[in-house]
């Protein structure tokens, strides 16, 4: 059975709502990470094994 058009629009218009809503939560997950990393000091940064020249590196 096919699918009406408004039932196929309202499917599709889901579909985009959850991949930006997954894009926005990935997006503010980064944000978290950059900005736990770039209060760290430079001894645990490099306890980490990283440079701050490199954080922006690891949060991508």
């Amino acid at each position: 059975m096919e699918r009406s058009f408004p039932a196929l629009l309202s499917a599709l218009s889901l579909a985009v709502l959850r991949w930006w809503f997954a894009r926005m939560r990935a997006r503010r997950e980064r944000t978290r990470q950059r900005l736990s990393l770039r209060q760290m000091s430079d001894q645990e940064l490099n306890d980490l094994g990283i440079g701050r020249s490199e954080i922006e590196a690891w949060v991508r």
